[in-house]
């Protein structure tokens, strides 16, 4: 655990879960097998926590780190398909505009693992929350 807070450079004993954010997952991609796998498991503890104590907008903000962990950092077999489960377990416990610009990355892979029409509609409800969006405007276009 000494190796995972001082790459965070962080106290995982201690902190919100607000206290990571992507640039923080990122500083684990070049860590061995061994960190990434323990912040996997401790995030995944972490999840189970906050259900436990019904802190929904903190399991849905975990389950979008660990979307967001799992697809760029992590990336083992069927990482599209995890990652796109928790994103959508995210959503269903809070329905940030984050979550839902992550989400649509999803409608952008082969697999499609979100349809064309729900990708349309997420883009949509983005755009009218910050109409500068990239991805958002980048979906309406391409569908």
């Amino acid at each position: 655990m000494n190796d995972l807070n001082e790459v965070l450079k962080l106290d995982l004993n201690k902190i919100s879960i607000y206290e990571i954010n992507e640039e923080k997952l990122i500083e684990l991609k070049n860590c061995d097998y061994y960190i990434k796998n323990n912040f996997y498991f401790w995030l995944a503890n972490k999840i189970n926590i906050f259900e436990d104590k019904n802190n929904f907008n903190e399991v849905a903000y975990a389950h979008y780190l660990m979307s967001y962990y799992i697809f760029i950092v992590l990336t083992p077999l069927c990482y599209e398909e995890l990652a796109f489960n928790h994103i959508k377990k995210a959503l269903k416990y809070h329905s940030s505009i984050k979550y839902k610009e992550w989400i649509l990355i999803f409608s952008t892979l082969p697999n499609n693992y979100l349809k064309q029409y729900d990708a349309i509609k997420i883009a949509e409800e983005v755009i009218n929350e910050d109409p500068t969006s990239t991805l958002a405007n980048t979906i309406l276009q391409m569908f």
